[in-house]
């Protein structure tokens, strides 16, 4: 999976600044990431939440705060925002609730900013040891910051996940039988 990321990864760090930006970002994440679990420091571990939402965005398309991004990246994102630098979580707040050409381009910016932090900044993160953000299990003050994905996909009528017919209403409730306009053609 590493391999794949740093593959998809440098294409898109090479289109977006051209040169060895990617080479810096990648040997920084060599350095301070295991090839699994948490890192052993606070430094380690911004590293790996930047990784994670970048990659998401950039491999699926996943926006930590919308629908299936919210459990794939949310974690990450909700991370920086309590433990990273004051300049990262302006970051993340800037790229809340934003169209996906301009969270690409915040995208491009938190990698920069992952590369070229604070020397001072990135000696006190590497001092402390991390606190793993659990990267793949979705966390309840995520979900209250941006909302359950699943709870996007369940039908307001029955609760269930719901497939929606042509007319748009849920496949699972008797209700939609009775209203469905495809359905009584």
């Amino acid at each position: 999976m590493i391999k794949s990321f740093r593959h998809i990864y440098k294409k898109c760090l090479k289109e977006s600044w051209g040169g060895d930006f990617s080479n810096q970002f990648e040997k920084i994440f060599d350095q301070e990431v295991p090839k699994s679990g948490s890192a052993k420091t606070m430094y380690g571990e911004v590293i790996r939440a930047i990784n994670r939402i970048c990659w998401r965005y950039f491999n699926d398309g996943d926006l930590f705060w919308k629908d299936y991004g919210i459990e794939t990246c949310g974690n990450a994102a909700y991370f920086l925002l309590k433990y990273a630098p004051e300049e990262i979580r302006n970051l993340i707040l800037e790229m809340e609730y934003v169209d996906e050409d301009k969270y690409d381009n915040l995208c491009d910016e938190l990698i920069k900013l992952a590369v070229n932090i604070n020397p001072k900044v990135k000696e006190e993160l590497k001092r402390k040891p991390s606190i793993d953000h659990q990267i793949y299990t979705l966390s309840n003050e995520v979900i209250e910051r941006w909302g359950d994905p699943d709870e996007s996909q369940r039908c307001p009528e029955c609760g269930e996940y719901y497939e929606l017919c042509e007319c748009g209403l849920c496949t699972f409730c008797g209700n939609s039988e009775e209203n469905c306009t495809c359905y009584n053609e």
